[in-house]
């Protein structure tokens, strides 16, 4: 996979393994405002996973509504769509596109 600097930097920076970046097209997300995603679960959450993989480890449970900024979104080989995220300072990992709704930024952002 043929990666952009900021694409390249990311993966450095997040160590994200190269099995994900050879299966997929992986993007940084460049824009300050599109960064900013919640949590649209139909009223149970999402899982946040370790890899973009439902097989992979819940790294942890989001509840509807939760606040998320996305650094990156994935494509893998097999047409799913992730988001790398980070929830407050106590996680990050990937949720399925399909939980994820934008959002506005709060002034503490």
């Amino acid at each position: 996979a043929v990666l952009d600097e900021a694409t390249r930097e990311f993966v450095k920076r997040e160590k994200i393994p190269a099995s994900i970046v050879n299966s997929g097209e992986l993007s940084v997300l460049r824009s300050y405002m599109s960064q900013f995603k919640a949590i649209r679960g139909q009223g149970y959450g999402a899982n946040m996973f370790s890899k973009p993989d439902t097989n992979s480890k819940v790294v942890m449970k989001l509840s509807e509504g939760a606040k998320l900024v996305a650094d990156a979104e994935y494509t893998n080989r097999y047409g799913g769509d992730w988001y790398y995220v980070h929830y407050q300072n106590k996680a990050k990992g990937w949720v399925l596109s399909e939980f994820i709704v934008e959002r506005e930024p709060d002034e503490n952002e």
